[in-house]
């Protein structure tokens, strides 16, 4: 046999050979294929919910069965449901919107230094739509908002309203640099939405009040605790003459951190805080019989984190009477 038979009997053999891999591939191919078979199982989930007496309880388990092809063709739940998760399990949860439980207050944002001066450089006209888009009730409507007394980490730079030397009894405080376009961008706000919550937070106290002197990190020294009570009073008043008016603040950004140093931060210990609170600030700003009936007054709220009071035996009753973790809001009222 020659050397030219054996190469064609070698390419005949192989083109056979393909076509047989060919039909045998085609015949795969419109054959259906089979779905794994998964043996379906009840889940259970907790359920924790809301009653008069405490804010969370647990309220139980809930099971949810698997759910048969049958009962799946005759439900509107697309069959793709099933699919995607590989088994026949999908159930429906119904939520009944005429429970009601607790209220919102609302949903909003923070007119930081940075955003503030953002808004300022947009025209009148771009940024009417802008605040219209944002605070109209008729739009995204956001009625709860921060200020951020003083510079945040979002500013062009760090401030407070008294920097410098210690100044005990604030003669040098001001909140100058507020006017410019925070206050501006505040009020135009408050156009569009009158009923705006705001409250403020610092970041930070001015820097001769901290243990580093700078408003970077380190934390809050309690012989400055009376000057930071007239910090406070002085912005909330400020604020209030302004056309500005303060509903709550709380004591500080992030209390349980100096954010190493790397933007304006303090750290408060648990007992700092509290006694800050009781002894140096709830008094100055507790509106007065006069202030209430000439209309200057600003209702404030102070927030303080119910967890400490287990471990602090001077805390007020308000706060060691709450659950732990929770947020508790003292009112001051006259």
């Amino acid at each position: 046999m020659t050397l030219k038979v054996i190469a064609t009997l070698a390419l005949v053999t192989i083109f056979i050979w393909g076509c047989f891999r060919l039909k045998a591939h085609a015949q795969a191919s419109d054959s259906p294929r089979q779905k794994p078979q998964v043996q379906a199982k009840p889940r259970t989930a907790q359920v924790i919910s809301t009653s008069p007496k405490a804010r969370l309880v647990n309220a139980g388990q809930f099971t949810f069965s698997p759910v048969s092809s049958a009962d799946q063709a005759a439900s509107s739940i697309p069959t793709t449901a099933s699919s995607a998760v590989g088994v026949d399990d999908v159930a429906e949860i119904i939520v009944d919107s005429r429970q009601k439980f607790q209220k919102v207050v609302g949903f909003g944002g923070a007119f930081t230094d940075a955003a503030c001066y953002m808004f300022d450089q947009l025209s009148p006209q771009a940024r009417a739509q802008v605040f219209d888009d944002l605070f109209s009730p008729k739009k995204l409507g956001l009625n709860l908002c921060r200020v951020a007394m003083g510079s945040s980490d979002y500013a062009t730079h760090a401030y407070s309203y008294c920097d410098g030397e210690p100044d005990p009894e604030m003669k040098r405080f001001s909140i100058a640099h507020d006017r410019k376009y925070i206050l501006p961008s505040i009020k135009e706000a408050l156009a569009v939405n009158p009923d705006i919550f705001l409250f403020a937070s610092p970041w930070s106290p001015p820097g001769w009040m901290k243990s580093n002197n700078s408003m970077l990190g380190g934390n809050m020294r309690r012989e400055y605790m009376p000057a930071y009570a007239i910090y406070f009073t002085r912005f909330v008043q400020d604020y209030a003459a302004s056309g500005v008016p303060i509903k709550a603040v709380t004591i500080q950004n992030e209390v349980d951190t100096d954010q190493d140093g790397r933007m304006p931060a303090c750290a408060w210990p648990q007992e700092y805080e509290v006694d800050f609170v009781r002894h140096h600030l709830a008094q100055p700003l507790k509106p007065t019989p006069s202030t209430l009936k000439s209309g200057s007054s600003t209702t404030t709220t102070i927030s303080g984190v119910a967890l400490w009071a287990r471990s602090i035996p001077t805390a007020s009753r308000t706060l060691s009477k709450a659950s732990p973790g929770t947020v508790t809001l003292v009112t001051l009222t006259a």
